[in-house]
């Protein structure tokens, strides 16, 4: 029986569009991720930095930023927490987030590669 059930069309065609567990707990903290800070209504502290600094030359100080952003939007689902590491380099056209997440429930780990395009403008997942 599954805990968390939800729904999910992302990168799909047809369906299956459900998602259950820890499959439905990393789209949410994708969809996060994905959306740019200030762009909720009514939430200006909601979203990531990571959109805005596409284009920004990738300083100490820069990856040091969105590492903090990446854990504060990992603990804002109580379903997951980020365990060790999160490691922001740069790549031919954008940006590559790999860390180690543990889902709640069940104390799973999983190493997660999120690399986010500057030309597509979209976030891809390799876990």
């Amino acid at each position: 029986m599954s805990i968390y059930r939800g729904f999910n069309t992302i990168g799909r065609d047809f369906g299956p569009y459900k998602l259950k567990d820890n499959s439905l707990v990393v789209r949410d903290f994708l969809n996060h991720l994905h959306m740019r800070k200030g762009e909720k209504l009514h939430n200006p502290k909601f979203g990531s930095i990571i959109w805005q600094s596409l284009f920004e030359p990738l300083t100490p100080a820069l990856k040091e930023a969105i590492r903090v952003d990446v854990d504060r939007i990992a603990r804002y689902d109580p379903r997951i927490r980020v365990v060790d590491r999160v490691d922001v380099t740069e790549y031919q056209n954008g940006l590559r987030v790999d860390l180690q997440i543990t889902f709640s429930t069940n104390n799973e780990t999983v190493n997660l590669s999120l690399q986010f395009d500057r030309e597509a403008q979209n976030a891809s997942l390799f876990a």
